[in-house]
């Protein structure tokens, strides 16, 4: 998965997400982190991308600590694999 820009693709919400990836449409899955927020963004079987936004509104689903991050991926959509990119990212961000 390449750098991810500042256009954002179009928002998924979890349980969207979690039909995508339980039918195979997934390729691929960046933790990426953005004015010290991690976002997740997912790249589709036909080469789009998508972003995991919240429930309610519009906007991107975000955390603050890349353990949690990764454990929501992991658990609440069933991927096991996800790329980081921490080019925005600074160890004096660490919220630990």
């Amino acid at each position: 998965m390449g750098t991810i820009t500042d256009s954002q693709p179009p928002l998924i919400d979890t349980e969207q997400a979690r039909v995508v990836v339980a039918s195979g449409g997934i390729s691929a899955a960046t933790l990426s982190n953005k004015s010290g927020k991690w976002i997740l963004q997912l790249q589709t079987g036909k080469g789009g991308f998508l972003t995991l936004g919240k429930a309610k509104g519009n906007q991107v689903r975000t955390w603050s600590d890349l353990a949690r991050a990764a454990a929501y991926v992991r658990q609440e959509l069933g991927i096991g694999s996800a790329q980081l990119e921490m080019a925005d990212w600074s160890p004096k961000q660490w919220a630990g």
